[in-house]
C-alpha cells in the first residue's frame, strides 16, 4: 500500500457506498491501521465541493503539465493550491480568497501602471495581478 511505502499510516477514508468499494477493500485498509468511514445513504451531491475543487485543478493546471514524479506532482498540486487559497478570488465571497479574513479594499478612483504588479505560479500558468 501506498502510505506504507512513504511511511505513514492512514487515519481513516471516507468512501461512498458504491459496490467498487468492496468488504475487502475494507478489509486491506483496516490491515493497513486505518478505518473506512462511509459517506451517509442516498446523499450523491455530499462531496460536490470536493469534486469541483478537483475539476479547478485538472483544468487550470493538471491538463498544462506531464508529471514526470510524485515529488514533481506534488509540487504543481501544491503551487496550485496555494494559489486557490490566497489568490483566487471566489464568487460566494465577493470575490475574495477563501484565506483572506478582511473585509475587499475600497474602490480606487484611479490606478498607474507602475503600481500593478504581477505575480507567477508554475511559469506563468498562474497569474495574479
Amino acid at each position: 500500500m501506498h502510505t506504507e511505502d512513504v511511511g505513514l499510516s492512514p487515519g481513516y477514508v471516507l468512501h461512498e457506498r458504491d459496490r467498487k468499494f468492496s468488504r475487502e477493500f475494507d478489509e486491506i485498509l483496516k490491515c493497513a491501521g486505518g478505518a473506512a468511514k462511509k459517506t451517509s445513504i442516498q446523499s450523491p451531491n455530499l462531496q460536490a465541493h470536493v469534486e469541483r475543487v478537483i475539476q479547478i485543478l485538472q483544468h487550470e493546471v493538471l491538463n498544462q503539465f506531464v508529471a514526470v514524479s510524485e515529488r514533481h506532482l506534488n509540487h504543481i498540486c501544491s503551487e496550485a493550491v496555494r494559489r486557490y487559497n490566497t489568490e483566487r478570488g471566489h464568487s460566494a465571497r465577493e470575490n475574495l480568497p477563501p484565506a483572506w479574513d478582511s473585509s475587499p479594499p475600497g474602490p480606487v478612483d484611479t490606478t498607474r501602471l507602475s503600481d500593478v504588479a504581477c505575480s507567477t505560479r508554475l511559469g506563468g500558468l498562474l497569474t495574479h495581478y
